[in-house]
């Protein structure tokens, strides 16, 4: 059964998994310009599109602020 913790957020994160990159951006709170933005090629040898997506995602996570 699928669940999420919800709490207040001070970011957004938006990604883009395409064929040839991922993208991942940190936008605060309501603006729509983001904070950080970074992409990756999606492929890469020995490594799966998922595990880079993970990376990319910690990569532009903001510092001040927990993962759940």
């Amino acid at each position: 059964m699928p669940y999420a913790i919800l709490s207040p957020m001070s970011y957004h994160i938006a990604v883009d998994l395409g064929g040839t990159q991922i993208r991942a951006a940190l936008y605060p709170t309501g603006t729509l310009q983001p904070e950080k933005l970074e992409r990756i090629p999606t492929h890469s040898a020995g490594e799966m599109p998922l595990a880079r997506l993970l990376e990319l995602i910690a990569a532009i996570y903001p510092t001040n602020d927990r993962l759940l």
